[in-house]
């Protein structure tokens, strides 16, 4: 029984993938971003998991998904393919060479903006990390909870997530002999990295690849791509928790043993989603730690902002509620509390709830690549690959109940209005002067 669930969910990615491909002209869709990492998470987790010592995947979870992303995909054929009328298979010309977003007018303009501002924002950006060093206690506390708590908060912040935008765009961009954008990227993700947060971190990288590729700027996906893709993953990873032990103690850097804890424990946060939703239905645990609405924290905390209010919801699931998924690490340290994207609403609003969830998403994100096809406009194909970058992770979490996502979508939005302002003004300024050119003509 076990292998026909595991089997039944490969064959389901396999197909969707295959027919999502033929109607939007990508394998960056939604569905495929979603269901590909998990699949192959899902299965290195099943296979290894136990050899490991962690806990074994508990297979009936896997239906949670196979339901949620069979929803999931069927919502985004019937908004592409019954209601927009999508079949890039119909394009005369091989989809290999047809971009699947065209490219705009103003995205040019858009790269000398997002290369001036990465540069205004540094600045900024140095002041609040420094900032919060201080009111942590110093570098010997950095990527501790305070401190990572600390730097999520202030307008150095909410700069962090323009950066995150910015990043996107310079990497979807970058072409040969572009220093300067390189350059740009660099040091805007030297803050992202100082979050000590590894999704924020990885999301941008995999958004920009993304936009690449949508943008025909990039060759399909192959076997050396995705090596590549997981070897930086690992060794990034290894980084950030590198970092904090070598400010405590340089001498760590030869410690072998280090080395080899950190890669089980990358072994940990890349099986812990499946395998805390397999332990939760397994033992028939549905309070992982906060109510139903925790999910839509981030318009609830914003409307309290708005209305004066200082009782935020708090986001994510409790850590002290987290599953034994671990048989090396005591539990009174705390579990994995993250129970992937399907997973995470299925706890919190049950079965039906889950449901209805699923489908407003689905629309959204499938609405939303629509809409950067049919505009082309950078910006909004900006806010899709961040929200195909979250998809990516969604093996690990949900990550639709944080602000971050909101945010970025806002300001991509704004970015996409001014753009197209601009490029009005222009054209009707080109009409008028060549109004008068003609105007002239006629009177010579």
């Amino acid at each position: 029984m076990d292998y026909l669930i595991v089997g039944s969910l490969i064959a389901e990615v396999l197909i969707l993938s295959r027919v999502d491909r033929r109607v939007f002209g990508t394998w960056f869709t939604p569905f495929t971003l979603l269901s590909v990492p998990y699949g192959a998470v899902a299965v290195l987790a099943f296979l290894f998991a136990p050899s490991l010592d962690f806990a074994p995947l508990y297979t009936p979870s896997l239906c949670i998904w196979i339901v949620g992303l069979f929803i999931f995909w069927v919502v985004g054929f019937v908004l592409g393919w019954g209601i927009f009328g999508l079949d890039c298979q119909r394009i005369d010309k091989p989809l290999i060479l047809h971009p699947a977003v065209p490219k705009s007018n103003t995205e040019a303009r858009s790269i000398k903006w997002a290369n001036w501002a990465a540069w205004a924002m540094a600045p900024i950006l140095l002041l609040g990390f420094l900032s919060t060093l201080r009111t942590s206690g110093g570098w010997e506390e950095i990527g501790g909870p305070e401190y990572r708590d600390n730097y999520s908060r202030g307008l150095h912040a909410h700069l962090i997530v323009v950066g995150l935008a910015v990043i996107i765009l310079l990497i979807g961009c970058n072409g040969k002999g572009k220093k300067l954008q390189l350059l740009s990227i660099a040091i805007l993700m030297v803050f992202v990295f100082a979050s000590q947060v590894k999704g924020t971190f990885f999301q941008p990288i995999i958004g920009g690849l993304a936009y690449r590729s949508l943008r025909g700027a990039a060759g399909g996906l192959t076997i050396k791509r995705v090596l590549t893709v997981v070897s930086c993953s690992f060794l990034v990873f290894l980084l950030i928790y590198m970092t904090g032990f070598l400010i405590v103690d340089p001498l760590v850097a030869k410690d072998w043993d280090l080395y080899s804890v950190l890669s089980r424990h990358y072994l940990f946060y890349l099986f812990a989603g499946p395998l805390s939703l397999g332990e939760a239905v397994r033992t028939h645990v549905t309070n992982v730690g906060g109510e139903w609405y925790t999910l839509f924290s981030p318009f609830i905390n914003i409307s309290r902002v708005v209305m004066g209010s200082t009782a935020l919801v708090p986001t994510g699931s409790a850590l002290e509620k987290g599953m034994d998924v671990d048989y090396q690490r005591p539990l009174m340290l705390g579990g994995a509390n993250v129970y992937t994207f399907f997973g995470t609403p299925y706890l919190y609003l049950g079965l039906f709830g889950s449901m209805l969830y699923v489908v407003a998403v689905s629309l959204f994100c499938y609405g939303l690549l629509i809409h950067a096809k049919r505009s082309g406009n950078e910006w909004v194909l900006v806010a899709y690959c961040f929200i195909g970058a979250q998809l990516f992770f969604g093996f690990f979490e949900l990550y639709f109940s944080y602000l971050t996502s909101l945010e970025l979508i806002a300001y991509s939005f704004v970015l996409s209005f001014v753009t197209k302002w601009q490029e009005t003004k222009t054209r009707h300024v080109s009409k008028d002067l060549d109004f008068h050119v003609e105007a002239r003509s006629s009177g010579a």
